[in-house]
């Protein structure tokens, strides 16, 4: 089983695929031993938001597809698709080519994969409880960046992740996916402000905090939400420091 605060739910492939690394004597060393409880903090978990770049951005359209429930907002850079490169436990097993191949190429440069099996495989694990139910889908604010310039991730593949996600909302929450892709962006995340100078919020005379301006790629709602982490982030911190 896997648990992540109150969910719980069978996870097959993850499953078998540890027992095989176990049988071969592989499983990592944390794993034989007794691993100590992780930390509790004050935060409400349905209040999570994913966002990354490239790889990070598939990987923000992974856990914010499979763990539905929980977050409300996904930023999405110069990725793609959910379940892109269509790998299992078995292909780990096997040295994962199938996958890689998938990855570096339909998943990057194009065309991408086409999505009617994509469906087909998040449907089938939504009715098995293997991820979360993807009308959860409908409550998250969705932004989706492709620079028509990224030579990168094909802006095709960022084409994709929309359509994946507009086929999971209904015409009443499609308001809540954004979609850019006229800005002639290389692969990067992008700021109105080049080359200006980063302003820095100092903590102590060692440490330093830097402070992005999220205005100028992330929605209304998501700057708010960094602006709030970081503000905690920097107190916690500056607890932290002065403790030491």
């Amino acid at each position: 089983m896997v648990r992540f605060g109150t969910e719980r739910r069978t996870a097959g492939p993850v499953f078998l695929f540890a027992f095989f690394l176990t049988a071969l004597g592989l499983a990592p060393a944390a794993a034989q031993g007794s691993a100590p409880l992780l930390l509790a903090y004050n935060a409400d978990i349905s209040e999570s938001s994913i966002s990354g770049i490239s790889s990070g951005a598939f990987m923000a359209v992974q856990f914010g597809v499979s763990w539905s429930s929980i977050v409300k907002g996904v930023g999405v850079i110069a990725g793609g698709p959910y379940y892109c490169a269509q790998g299992s436990a078995i292909d780990g097993l096997l040295g994962n080519l199938s996958p890689d191949l998938t990855a570096t190429g339909p998943c990057m440069t194009g065309p991408p994969p086409a999505l009617n099996p994509l469906f087909e495989q998040t449907d089938e694990w939504v009715r098995r409880g293997a991820i979360d139910d993807t009308r959860n889908l409908a409550h998250q604010r969705i932004y989706i960046f492709a620079g028509y310039n990224d030579a990168v991730v094909n802006p095709k593949v960022g084409e994709a992740a929309y359509r994946f996600y507009q086929h999971y909302l209904s015409d009443q929450r499609k308001g809540n996916l954004f979609y850019q892709n006229t800005v002639g962006a290389g692969h990067s995340q992008v700021t109105m402000d080049y080359a200006s100078p980063v302003p820095t919020t100092k903590i102590t005379s060692s440490t330093s905090v830097i402070t992005i301006k999220p205005e100028s790629f992330f929605s209304t709602s998501m700057v708010h939400l960094i602006r709030r982490t970081k503000v905690s982030f920097q107190a916690r911190l500056s607890r932290s420091i002065s403790a030491s």
